[in-house]
Parts: C-alpha cells; structure tokens; sequence
C-alpha cells in the first residue's frame, strides 16, 4: 500500500552508456527481472508517480511508466536530473540510479521523510555524496538548466551551489544491509549477486 506523499515523485536514470558493463546494464537480468524492474516496483510502493530518463524511450515500456529523454544531449547525470525536474510537476524528485537493485522500500521511506527544507537532499556514502541518489526540489531547475546552457554538467558541483542536506545511512537502521547501496556495473559483479524479488 502506497502512503501517499502528494508532493513527491521518483525518477530512474537509465540513461548512461553502460560502458562498464558493456551493454545496458539497466536491462541485465537479476534473479528472473531487469535490473531497473527491482528499483522500478520497490519505488512504485512508496511514490504513487515513477518515471524513468533514457533516450533509449522504447526500451523501457514494459514498466509501465512513462519514459522522458534529455533536454540536453550529452551531458551526463545532470541532464537527467534536469529532465525530472522538467518532466514532474511535484514540489520534490527523488532521483535514484537504475544500477542500484538492492535498494529497499524501507530506505526509500527514510529518504522521502527525512527532515529537510534545503534544495536537494542526498545520500553520503563512505564521506562522499551521491547527487544521483537523493530529492530535489523543483526550484532547483534554475540553477540546473542554467549550469547546462553554460555546458557544465558537474553534479557535485550543483551540490556546492544549492542548499544541501547530506544524510548518511548507519547500520543500526533496521532496514540496514551490507549490500543496500551496492552499484551493479560490471559483468563480474553479476556472477556474486542474487536481488531476489523487487525489494520490499
């Protein structure tokens, strides 16, 4: 059951070239599903409205939910944070990786309720923050659009010029687990991982 959070929606970024991994890595199976179907079904029990980013907009239909290409070609993770932006109409995204499938509808929770009034709010791990795992509000895409006109696409960078609350995940969270915030980015780590069902 969603609990709703009418100010709030999710976008996957599935728009990377999957260079590592050395084909689409979003579409790579995981124990009977794509990879980005575990982040795809465990966000779509915490946000009643999921998109994803991806100029490849055919490959993706079979989640369901609508898929959104760059404004901005060829300039990374920040043309997909700007394309949520764009494309939703709710005061926050919360933008999440599809190479993430052990992300957990527990965390995501913690994530959207966390306390925060600043622009963007995102993940640090081991002291470094994840522009691509956290909320932004919609008055960020001023500075975001500004920075890719400019040709800067520099995520951390965005982080610098916003208000930022950082949040770091401790293992005594009870939905805390070794692999929570593990990347799925090359063949090798396929042949160690079993996502089981999307996360609950």
């Amino acid at each position: 059951m969603i609990v709703p959070a009418p100010d709030t929606s999710a976008a996957i970024l599935a728009g990377g070239n999957s260079t590592r991994m050395g084909r689409d890595k979003a579409l790579v199976t995981l124990d009977g599903f794509p990879m980005i179907r575990h982040v795809h079904d465990t966000l779509r029990r915490v946000f009643e409205h999921v998109i994803i980013i991806s100029d490849r907009t055919d490959a993706y239909k079979f989640l369901g939910s609508p898929v959104f290409p760059d404004v901005h070609k060829g300039l990374g993770p920040t043309a997909g944070i700007h394309s949520a932006l764009t494309n939703m109409t709710t005061d926050r995204v919360f933008v999440v990786p599809c190479d993430m499938p052990f992300l957990s509808e527990a965390f995501f929770r913690y994530m959207r309720d966390y306390p925060s009034n600043g622009d963007a709010c995102v993940l640090a791990s081991e002291g470094v923050r994840n522009p691509l795992l956290g909320l932004y509000r919609r008055r960020c895409l001023t500075i975001v659009a500004a920075e890719l006109l400019a040709g800067r696409s520099n995520p951390q960078r965005l982080l610098d010029m916003m208000e930022t609350t950082v949040v770091t995940i401790s293992e005594n969270l009870d939905f805390y687990s070794p692999r929570l915030l593990e990347n799925i980015n090359h063949t090798a780590d396929l042949r160690h991982t079993v996502a089981g069902p999307p996360r609950r």
